[in-house]
């Protein structure tokens, strides 16, 4: 009976876009919680992916934070941690309890996109997940993936 939605207000570099996490109660019509201070100036929200009662949310402008809060407590969000890597994820996957892979864009230090980039993170932690492996493809913004056009088949 929980809806839990992530969202952003605004567009890329527009210092003024702010980045959401709701918690709804669908049969009440009624907001449980909200989270909008994460996420830096000019940061949209690129990828997200709920995982029993977790959100693992990614926002870019020219890094790529990946943020973790706890949702077991819908009336609660809680902010657990962030990873800050170049680049941002755009689809991730849990593979195991402790595991998420990642694909999205690889970018420089001023997020001029170079490629795609396949990612693996350790979330045994969820107050400090930690990068394991990283697997650049192309050099090129253009550079593009099928996996970024059909989601749903990309972890089949």
């Amino acid at each position: 009976g929980v809806l839990r939605v992530a969202t952003s207000i605004g567009g890329f570099f527009n210092t003024t876009s702010k980045n959401y996490l709701f918690t709804i109660d669908i049969s009440k019509n009624k907001i449980l919680d909200s989270i909008s201070d994460f996420g830096k100036p000019g940061e949209t929200i690129q990828g997200i992916r709920f995982y029993k009662n977790i959100a693992y949310i990614v926002t870019f402008e020219k890094t790529d934070p990946l943020y973790t809060f706890d949702l077991i407590n819908p009336n609660n969000i809680k902010y657990l941690g962030e990873l800050e890597i170049p680049g941002y994820s755009i689809l991730f996957h849990q593979i195991y309890d402790d595991r998420i892979i990642s694909v999205g864009k690889n970018a420089n230090e001023n997020g001029l996109e170079t490629g795609v980039l396949v990612q693996l993170f350790d979330c045994s932690n969820l107050n400090n997940v930690k990068l394991l492996d990283k697997l650049k493809y192309g050099k090129s913004w253009s550079t593009s993936t099928n996996a970024f056009k059909d989601q749903k088949k990309s972890f089949i």
